[in-house]
C-alpha cells in the first residue's frame, strides 16, 4: 500500500531534524546482518540478555526495521567504510619512510566492538614492562601505560569521532609513545584552553553509540573522561610531571598522546 502524504511528511520532518549522524536511518534491514558480537558483549557485562526491542528503545534501528547509522556500527558485518581502525608500531620516536622501522601495521575493520577490541589487544601488547625491586622479596611492576586509560583513550576516539569523513582511528606507537588520532574536532569548536582539558563539555557528537557503550559500562562517565586520563595517569608509580598525557585539537583531528613511562628519553 503506497505511503499516505501524510507519513511521508512525517517521515521528512523527522529526517530533517536529525543532527547527529548515528541518529540517521539507512536502507538497511536489520534482519539482514547479524550481531552476535553485541549480544555476547551485552551478556557479559551487563548481564542481561539483548533483546529485540533493545534495537528500537536504543535507537539502533527504527519502527519499520531499518537500521541506523548506531545500529549498522554494531553489526557483526559493518558496511560502513569509515569503521576502521589502524594500528601502527614504529621503531623509533617519528614516523619513517624506511621499511625497517615499520615494525606492525594492521587495519581492522567493521563492527565498532571488534575495533574496540583489536585496538585494545595492540596497545597491550606494546605495554612494556619494568620493574623495581622494594622493601624485602618483593618488586614494584611499572608499565609503560595505564591498560584503562588507553581504554578510556580509544573509546573516546570510536564514540566521538566524525563518522561523516571515510577516515580511520589511528592508533600509532613510538619508542617513548602512543598516539591516538580521531577524525574530527571538538563539537563545539572550543579548543582545549578554553574549556580546559579536565572536563569533556562539548557536545556529544554520536550520542546513541555513547549511550550504547556507557550501558555496557565501558569507560569513565563522558563528562571526566579526559580528566581521567590524566588523573589515573598521574597515580602510576613510574609517573613524572613530563609523563603527563597530552590533548590537541587542530580542528579536523583530536589526538591524545600517552607517554611511554618507562622511557628515559621523551
Amino acid at each position: 500500500m503506497p505511503e499516505s502524504a501524510t507519513a511521508q511528511s512525517s517521515r521528512q520532518s523527522t529526517h530533517s531534524a536529525i543532527t547527529h549522524f548515528d541518529e540517521a536511518v539507512t536502507v538497511h534491514k536489520k534482519s539482514d546482518f547479524r550481531f552476535e558480537m553485541l549480544r555476547a558483549t551485552y551478556y557479559d557485562r551487563v548481564h542481561e540478555r539483548f533483546g529485540e526491542d533493545d534495537f528500537l528503545s536504543l535507537g539502533l534501528s527504527d519502527e519499520d526495521g531499518l537500521l541506523t547509522n548506531a545500529g549498522m556500527l554494531f553489526a557483526d558485518d559493518c558496511v560502513l567504510p569509515q569503521s576502521r581502525i589502524r594500528c601502527i608500531r614504529w621503531e623509533g620516536l617519528q614516523e619513517s619512510s624506511a621499511p625497517e622501522e615499520l615494525l606492525d601495521d594492521y587495519e581492522y575493520k567493521g563492527c565498532l566492538l571488534r575495533l574496540l577490541r583489536e585496538g585494545l589487544a595492540f596497545a597491550e601488547r606494546n605495554n612494556l614492562k619494568s620493574w623495581k625491586k622494594i622493601a624485602g622479596p618483593n618488586k614494584l611492576n611499572m608499565h609503560s601505560h595505564i591498560d584503562s586509560v588507553a581504554e578510556e583513550a580509544l573509546l573516546n576516539a570510536l564514540a566521538h569521532r566524525d563518522y561523516r569523513v571515510d577516515e580511520g582511528v589511528t592508533i600509532s606507537v613510538f619508542a617513548n609513545r602512543i598516539e591516538i588520532v580521531s577524525p574530527g574536532g571538538k563539537v563545539d569548536g572550543k579548543s582545549l584552553k578554553d574549556t580546559g582539558a579536565s572536563k569533556a563539555d562539548n557536545p556529544r557528537r554520536n550520542p546513541l553509540v555513547a549511550d550504547l557503550l556507557r550501558k555496557m559500562r565501558f569507560g569513565e562517565d563522558r563528562d571526566t573522561g579526559l580528566r581521567f586520563i590524566r588523573e589515573r595517569t598521574a597515580l602510576a608509580p613510574n609517573y613524572k610531571d613530563e609523563f603527563k598525557p597530552q590533548f590537541s585539537d587542530n580542528g579536523k583531528h583530536f589526538k591524545v598522546i600517552l607517554w611511554n613511562m618507562n622511557c628515559k628519553e621523551l
